[in-house]
Order: C-alpha cells, then structure tokens, then sequence
C-alpha cells in the first residue's frame, strides 16, 4: 500500500517496487541516470559523465594490464626456458663428470693393485740379486802378492798356481773357471 501511495504522489520520482529487483549494481545507476536526464540536473549529467568515464577506463585499465601481465609473463617464461636448458646442460655435464669420476676410481684402484704387485716382485727380485751375489762372492778367488807381467797369460797362471798347491788343472778345467 506504501508503495501504492508513493506512485501517486509524485510521478517524477522513481522507485523500485519490492517485486522488483535489479540484475546488478549499473542497471540502478542507468535507471537513476535516465530519470536525472529527464529531469534537467547538471549534477546528475556530471555524475553520469564521471561513471561513463570510469567504466571506460576500467575496460582500458583492464586491457593495458592483462596485456602488460601477458607480456611479463612471457618474458618470464622465456627465462624459465633459459634456466632449464642451463639446468639440463649442468645435469648432463654432472652426470657425465661422475661417470669419469667413476672410470678413474676404478683405474686408479687396478693401478695401486698392480703397484702393490710390482712392489712384491722388486723386493723379490732384489733379494734374489743379493743372494746371487753372496754366492758368485764365495766362489770368488784373489790372489795377492804374483808379480805382474806385460804379456801374461791367465790361463797359464792358473795352471801354474795349481800346479804349486798341489792341484792339477788342464787347460779345459781352467777356462771353465774362468768364465
């Protein structure tokens, strides 16, 4: 009834009925705006302006900054693409490093067996060479005090050395000992 009594009184005047309602927020401000025109009011065409204004600069603003986030993400990805290549040719040398790493281990540990090895057999081999000349030592005869001679002959001078300790030696027998 409220609302009846309103409608009568002044038509100029608008209203929303309770079984009306508005689809958003802009349809009121395009109700009131078209009603302020009718009427004449400066105060209302400047508003009208003012919201026609930040409309359009809302779309604008809204454009320049996906547009600008388009574009910053795009050069992010671009970076993104250039930190996984980096990081893929890091990995790949990294990989290919250890696998070197590795292989050296491995050679380095045959090597130190090897030495290892070597190392037995010099020791080996030195204490044979010892023992070897231990022996050819025993067998080993100087003879001190026999003049020298320019033109002496060894062979003869053994013959005649064993000839004086009692010992008889041919020829044979003595260049056998000799050598």
């Amino acid at each position: 009834m409220l609302s009846a009594q309103r409608q009568t009184k002044n038509n100029d005047t608008p209203f929303k009925s309770s079984t009306m309602t508005a689809a958003s927020s802009t349809d009121e401000i395009c109700n009131v705006n078209t009603n302020a025109r009718k009427s004449g009011n400066t105060y209302n065409n400047s508003e009208n302006l003012r919201l026609n204004m930040r409309t359009i600069m809302q779309g604008e603003l809204h454009v320049v900054v996906r547009d600008a986030i388009r574009e910053e993400f795009s050069s992010l990805r671009k970076e993104m693409r250039s930190f996984e290549d980096s990081l893929s040719y890091i990995n790949a040398k990294f990989e290919d490093m250890k696998t070197k790493v590795e292989a050296y281990m491995q050679d380095t540990k045959q090597l130190r067996t090897e030495s290892e090895l070597l190392h037995r057999k010099v020791k080996d081999l030195e204490s044979r060479l010892l023992v070897m000349e231990q022996d050819s030592r025993q067998n080993n005869v100087e003879i001190h005090c026999l003049p020298e001679h320019k033109q002496e002959n060894l062979i003869n001078a053994m013959m005649q050395i064993g000839k004086v300790i009692g010992f008889s030696l041919s020829e044979t027998d003595v260049y056998l000992v000799i050598v």
